[in-house]
């Protein structure tokens, strides 16, 4: 994991990460004439999506004066890259 070009993973300063996604679908629609009734009811013919939701939080140690410490203190914004990678199988390939 690299936040704001600093890489947590190989400083080993990463305590905990929590990735989640949202797709926060949308429960009254998706029903339309022709999509069909089962045991008297209408049933859904789409499962359709509103304004997905990301999220991204972590845990990680500083130390006193370092570039991390500096940025988090001033607030710069900037990117987050998360990548996760399995056990190597054989050759390159990974789970």
């Amino acid at each position: 994991m690299t936040v704001n070009g600093v890489d947590y993973v190989t400083s080993r300063n990463l305590a905990s990460l929590e990735l989640g996604f949202k797709n926060n679908l949308r429960l009254d629609s998706g029903f339309y004439p022709g999509s069909g009734t089962q045991d008297g009811a209408a049933i859904r013919g789409r499962l359709e999506f509103w304004d997905r939701e990301s999220s991204l939080k972590f845990t990680a140690r500083f130390e006193h004066g370092s570039t991390e410490h500096t940025k988090l203190r001033n607030q710069t914004t900037g990117t987050a890259v998360v990548g996760l990678q399995g056990e190597l199988i054989s050759g390159g390939d990974h789970h």
